[in-house]
């Protein structure tokens, strides 16, 4: 019977800890605000339904994507050129479009305010961004960001486990 409560117990301990670890895409969110230095933000869980559309508009317009290299690092272990398939951006739109209904922004970043959709309006320079969607065997990521009024939906490739921005599909500034 000891036996029994030694596995079902580490059994637990495993599920516990698997728990605790985060996803690709949490990883990626977190490490993406780091890179752009900041470190506290206030930010929501939506994208803006007009902004949604833009992203659409992008995706459905852009099946090659050229390297950005104004802002690149790495430029060497890059592809000079992406080919996006009309298949791969229609996923893209819906993990977007389908995670931005379920609020899935809500607490992925630590030290940081969140703040319910229909309560952002009342705050000056909140962020919102998408669920990073992966591709292509998780080498490629397409996500959006906005905040302190400009916003854009980027490309980055994973070089040697890190994600690089690789080019964007739009920007905007306010």
């Amino acid at each position: 019977m000891s036996k029994i409560k030694i596995i079902i117990t580490s059994l637990l301990i495993c599920f516990i800890m698997q728990a605790q670890e985060k996803s690709e895409a949490e990883n990626f969110v977190i490490a993406f605000f780091k890179k752009e230095k900041i470190d506290k933000i206030t930010y929501t869980e939506n994208i803006p339904p007009s902004h949604l559309e833009y992203i659409k508009d992008a995706l459905k317009a852009t099946t090659l994507q050229i390297r950005d290299t104004r802002f690149a690092k790495n430029i060497d272990e890059m592809p000079n050129s992406i080919l996006f398939t009309s298949k791969e951006m229609d996923y893209v739109y819906k993990e977007i479009e389908d995670n931005n209904k379920t609020g899935w922004a809500k607490g992925k970043l630590e030290n940081s305010e969140f703040i319910a959709s229909e309560k952002s309006e009342k705050y000056y320079g909140i962020y919102s961004f998408s669920k990073p969607v992966f591709l292509r065997n998780n080498t490629l990521c397409i996500f959006y960001s906005e905040g302190n009024e400009s916003g854009m939906l980027a490309t980055y490739i994973k070089i040697n486990d890190e994600w690089k921005y690789y080019s964007g599909f739009f920007a905007w500034v306010n």
